[in-house]
């Protein structure tokens, strides 16, 4: 024969309670935005969009990027980024 016994655990001690601090998280999406075939010399453009999906404020945020091997980068058509050489271009995204 089997007997099964209840247990019953009561744990005893200090009660805490601990609060997680508000932080602020960011999503980046980098887009490409031309479509079909592309040639030597022809425009891309992409798109980078960020957004804070946090509780609290991020402050300004430098977007930092490396553009793919091939391509070059056009400030004319590129209204507050900054070309860093390289391929490596950034923009400061206001709070």
């Amino acid at each position: 024969p089997t007997t099964t016994v209840g247990v019953t655990t009561t744990m005893v001690g200090p009660t805490t309670s601990t609060t997680a601090p508000s932080v602020y998280d960011l999503a980046l999406v980098k887009l490409l935005k031309t479509s079909g075939m592309v040639s030597p010399g022809d425009t891309v453009t992409f798109e980078v969009s960020v957004r804070n999906q946090g509780e609290v404020s991020s402050g300004s945020v430098t977007v930092t990027d490396t553009l793919p091997a091939g391509l070059t980068f056009d400030a004319a058509k590129s209204p507050g980024w900054t070309d860093l050489g390289g391929g490596v271009v950034s923009h400061v995204v206001p709070d």
